[in-house]
């Protein structure tokens, strides 16, 4: 038994490393962009019936993505949405393919009672024969700048009744 050959590969996995450690890098700053303007991505597998959040969008929400992991999240959704809006919301999401309108707005309450305003915008990927694959979107807390709004609307009627009074 005396060892005659012995073959071996190298490969250098020094590009592969810098790619991960890439990607990893552009994923945080994904993540910290997205929690900067309260914007979260979904997407809606039509054919599965899967429905996938990003992480800001459990943070929108204000659920703990471990607490609601097991739950239908479009039910989890319908819930929260402010009872005001949740028949245009449910239509969106029944038949989102005949939906020509791809922008909507409206209100949740959150567990803890908190009224926030959200935007959605809506897309669909289609495959080659046209059949819609899945329907993605972002969800965006707007809730800060309606804040202002609303500020600026009482700032002004304020004004106003005092210039009446005056005039």
């Amino acid at each position: 038994g005396k060892v005659l050959k012995v073959a071996g590969i190298i490969q250098d996995v020094t590009d592969s490393r810098i790619a991960n450690k890439l990607i990893k890098k552009n994923q945080a700053e994904l993540m910290q962009v997205q929690s900067m303007a309260k914007i979260g991505g979904w997407k809606w597998d039509v054919i599965l019936g899967d429905l996938e959040w990003s992480e800001e969008i459990y943070n929108i929400y204000e659920l703990e993505m471990d607490e609601v992991k097991h739950e239908d999240h479009f039910k989890l959704l319908l819930s929260l949405v402010h009872p005001d809006d949740r028949a245009n919301v449910a239509a969106i999401f029944k038949d989102p393919l005949r939906t020509h309108q791809n922008f909507f707005e409206f209100r949740i309450i959150t567990k803890a009672g908190n009224i926030k305003y959200l935007s959605l915008i809506v897309g669909k990927i289609t495959q080659k024969d046209g059949i819609v694959k899945s329907v993605i979107g972002t969800l965006q807390d707007q809730s800060a700048r309606k804040q202002l709004d609303f500020d600026f609307e009482r700032s002004g009627n304020k004004y106003k009744n005092v210039l009446e009074t005056i005039g």
